[in-house]
C-alpha cells in the first residue's frame, strides 16, 4: 500500500507543477488535502500533549533552518548564479500572493506535507528500518517529489527541511512540533524576510 500511496503523491504533486501556473495553487492545495486524507486513514500519526518547550523547539529550529537557507542562498549567488535565475522563475509560480494562497499554505499545504511525509511515511518506515534510516528514506522520497519543479535548489531545500522536520518528529514523538516548525519557517521565508 505504501508504494501505491507514494505513486499517488508523485502523480498529484507532479501534476501540480506541470499544469499551467495559474492553476498551481488550486491543484497543489487539493493534492495536499488528498494526501492528508491518506495519512489520517492510516492512523499512524503520533500526537502527544503540547508543552511550552515544544514551542521553543519549533521556533528555534525554524530560525536555524532559515539561516541555513540564508547562507545557502548567499553561497549560491556567489558560486552558481544561474541556479538563482531558475529558482526565481519557479518562485513566480509558487510564491503566494493572494490571501487565499496564504490561508491554504498555512492551514492545508504545510500541515498536509507533514501529515503525509512525516506522519504517515516516516512512521510506516519505522516498521522495517531504524529511526535514522527511516528519516533519511522519508526525506529522500519527500525531496524526490520536488524534482517535478525542475529546480535542483528546491530539491536540496526539501532534503534540508525534511531532515530537520523528520528528526523533530522522531525526537519529540509529536507531529505538531514538525508542523509548527514548518509553519514558522515558511512565515520567515515567505512573509517576514523573503530570500527572493
Amino acid at each position: 500500500m505504501i508504494i501505491v500511496n507514494l505513486i499517488a503523491a508523485h502523480l498529484l504533486i507532479g501534476f501540480s507543477f506541470f499544469i499551467s501556473s495559474e492553476y498551481f495553487w488550486i491543484i497543489f492545495s487539493i493534492s495536499l488535502f488528498l494526501l492528508s486524507m491518506i495519512a489520517f486513514r492510516s492512523r499512524l500519526i503520533y500526537w502527544t500533549k503540547l508543552k511550552k518547550t515544544h514551542l521553543w523547539i519549533s521556533l528555534c529550529s525554524a530560525v536555524m533552518l532559515y539561516f541555513i537557507f540564508f547562507t545557502g542562498k548567499a553561497l549560491t549567488a556567489l558560486l552558481f548564479p544561474d541556479f538563482l535565475d531558475t529558482l526565481s522563475l519557479l518562485y513566480a509560480t509558487i510564491q503566494p500572493y493572494q490571501n487565499w494562497h496564504f490561508f491554504s499554505l498555512f492551514l492545508l499545504i504545510i500541515p498536509g506535507e507533514e501529515f503525509f511525509w512525516r506522519g504517515y511515511l516516516q512512521t510506516k518506515l519505522y516498521e522495517r528500518f531504524s529511526p535514522i534510516t527511516s528519516i533519511i528514506l522519508s526525506t529522500m522520497l519527500y525531496a524526490s517529489a520536488h524534482l517535478y519543479s525542475g529546480s535542483i535548489l528546491l530539491v536540496l531545500a526539501a532534503i534540508t527541511g525534511g531532515i530537520v522536520w523528520g528528526w523533530l518528529y522522531y525526537y519529540t514523538k509529536n507531529l505538531t512540533i514538525s508542523i509548527l516548525s514548518h509553519l514558522f519557517f515558511d512565515f520567515l521565508l515567505f512573509i517576514a524576510f523573503p530570500l527572493l
